[in-house]
């Protein structure tokens, strides 16, 4: 990405050194604010970013060593101070922050996401599964009944309606597992339900209904009844054969790349587009222009998102396994936004910096804008806790619970690394892959 390119939003000042006025009065010397980031473009230029209030100044790599020191005397120097660059104490930097925080926190927290589990079973014994790694091995698996279901989509119309100013915003419900279609029947009871309150008005018109699955139910008369009630099908499958099957297996160890492929043509052969969740394991990395030029040319992607293992299962993972994870990602939107491809974890980010808008959670659940309901019932704020039940607050069947006055709730909306990472995160505006759960049990 080029200095140039970025004239549009971010405004671009070419400094040279030369350019600047320096002074001898110790008073009126001026520091690098602890928001700046210094992000090399060539061999000539390097970015200052600043990591708040999501401003680029272009700068000479001959003048960072002499921005310490610098006054604010010239048009230049006026720019780098006015882009908060540049501070003449650290006290400017901590009135941003909690300026910042305390606009964050004055901000309504509207549910705008369900994900509604349909059973935590599944047909699957992927090793790196988060869900199923922390369900106590002697728990039974459960399956959410029709009741259930129609009360939980109840219980999110009733939060959305809270929030009258919200209504039309964008809201999702997303079928999970376990594996939800093997809930088939509540399954399509739901989509039907979903439905009927929204011709009542009682759910958005526009909102989304998205369902993450392995694919290996689907039949040609469930594809056909997806396609009808434009449900968004999301299918697990990690890349070519070989990084597919490491992980990815049936219980009885069986590979299951094949089965998956063919599900997929199912799908296609119905004109139904086909959203991709890859997880990146080490054959995915290994063979990444193979890997990419599959997802594209034999999945005939549109649209996917990347998933980074987490540490602290059985999976040994190398050192460098995050930084050459987060490459894999960036070498692979390179060549996807060229052919018009949605990556997800990459696309939210550059939305936000090209808008210059602070995306201060990287999921619903940070800012507590998300429901998560159990098969029982049983409605919490993040699914990877669905095996503890540490952080749910009650129940679907609950009239007077309003989960976002639960203290829960309430601690969640501080959940962002804005308030946590601070000074020392480039990214933190834009959430910064920040997870809670993989900060619990992954690798923090």
């Amino acid at each position: 990405m080029s200095h140039q390119g970025n004239a549009r939003k971010h405004e671009v000042l070419c400094l040279r050194a030369h350019s600047l006025n320096f002074k001898d009065n110790k008073e009126d010397l001026m520091k690098l604010s602890r928001f700046v980031h210094t992000i090399p473009v060539d061999k000539d230029m390097v970015a200052l970013y600043h990591s708040l209030n999501i401003k680029v100044i272009f700068v000479s790599r001959e003048l960072i060593n002499q921005i310490e020191g610098l006054n604010k005397l010239d048009a230049y120097s006026d720019k780098l101070y006015s882009a908060g660059m540049v501070v003449k104490s650290e006290d400017e930097d901590k009135n941003l922050l909690d300026k910042t925080i305390k606009s964050l926190m004055s901000l309504p927290s509207p549910v705008s996401v369900m994900y509604l589990l349909l059973t935590d079973a599944c047909n699957l014994a992927c090793d790196y599964c988060f869900i199923e790694n922390q369900i106590p091995e002697e728990q039974s698996r459960i399956f959410m009944s029709t009741e259930t279901a129609k009360k939980s989509i109840d219980f999110f119309a009733e939060a959305i309606k809270r929030h009258p100013d919200y209504f039309e915003k964008k809201k999702t419900i997303i079928f999970y597992g376990g594996e939800p279609l093997m809930n088939k029947k509540v399954f399509m009871e739901a989509i039907k339900y979903i439905a009927h309150l929204k011709e009542k008005g009682s759910l958005p018109k526009s909102l989304s209904i998205n369902m993450v699955s392995n694919g290996l139910f689907f039949t040609s008369e469930l594809a056909d009844f997806i396609r009808e009630k434009k449900v968004n099908v999301s299918i697990s499958i990690d890349g070519e054969k070989i990084a597919t099957n490491l992980h990815r297996r049936d219980f009885y160890g069986e590979p299951i790349f094949d089965r998956v492929m063919k599900k997929i043509k199912l799908l296609k052969s119905k004109d139904i587009p086909v959203g991709i969740s890859c997880t990146i394991n080490e054959e995915t990395i290994k063979n990444q222009k193979s890997t990419i030029e599959f997802l594209i040319n034999e999945i005939g992607v549109k649209g996917l998102g990347f998933n980074i293992l987490a540490r602290g299962h059985s999976i040994k993972l190398r050192e460098d396994y995050e930084t050459r994870a987060a490459e894999f990602i960036i070498n692979a939107y390179k060549i996807f936004r060229e052919k018009g491809i949605y990556e997800d974890r990459i696309m939210r980010k550059i939305n936000s910096f090209s808008k210059q808008k602070i995306h201060p959670y990287d999921c619903a659940a940070g800012g507590g804008r998300q429901l998560v309901v159990a098969p029982d019932g049983q409605v919490g704020i993040c699914h990877g806790y669905i095996g503890s039940r540490k952080h749910f607050v009650g129940t679907v069947f609950d009239n007077e619970l309003i989960v976002e006055d639960t203290p829960t709730y309430k601690e969640w909306k501080k959940r962002s690394p804005i308030t946590h990472c601070r000074f020392s995160c480039v990214a933190a505006d834009f959430g910064s892959g920040y997870c809670d759960w993989d900060a619990v049990y992954g690798f923090n």
